[in-house]
């Protein structure tokens, strides 16, 4: 590398590491004993939405659901219920919003505490501005070959 090459690379650096950048740590809920991970975030106009799955056991305790909270003006909202399955752990939620504007939701909820028999559900809307209020909501049904299934579920819950 040539030196005025080199120079200009080291002011690049230099430049890169001599912006500030600011991060704030906030709690959206006091400290708990709960479960509360598995988290997804969004931005919403001028606020964020954030969701994650809240209860007594991931997987293995049937009270776990889906909470949600919005930020706004540098302050988090109170928590509503997003999912709930009632009488099956509601897991691992993802957020995206599409090109056209729709909120979707995407979640796993366990039917008999292993993740073998964890089934994909999801939630759209375009009423998510202020509060959420869903359109539609559906299964997403995967079938795995046997190949397949035995190398992806092959001693999983020895790990989890």
């Amino acid at each position: 590398m040539r030196i005025r090459e080199f120079s200009v690379l080291l002011c690049l650096i230099a430049f890169v590491y001599s912006q500030e950048v600011h991060y704030k740590q906030q709690l959206i809920f006091p400290l708990q004993k709960l479960h509360c991970h598995g988290s997804s975030i969004v931005s919403v106009d001028n606020h964020l939405l954030v969701c994650w799955f809240h209860g007594s056991g991931e997987r293995k305790a049937d009270d776990v659901t889906i909470l949600g909270s919005y930020r706004k003006d540098a302050n988090w909202g109170e928590p509503f219920m997003m999912a709930d399955t009632p009488g099956f752990p509601d897991c691992n939620p993802v957020m995206s919003i599409d090109p056209r504007g729709q909120l979707w939701l995407f979640w796993t909820v366990v039917l008999d505490n292993h993740w073998q028999s964890a089934l994909i559900k999801y939630k759209r809307t375009s009423q998510y501005k202020e509060y959420v209020s869903w359109e539609w909501q559906g299964n997403i049904h995967v079938k795995p070959s046997h190949q397949f299934s035995e190398l992806l579920f092959k001693d999983l819950d020895e790990f989890v």
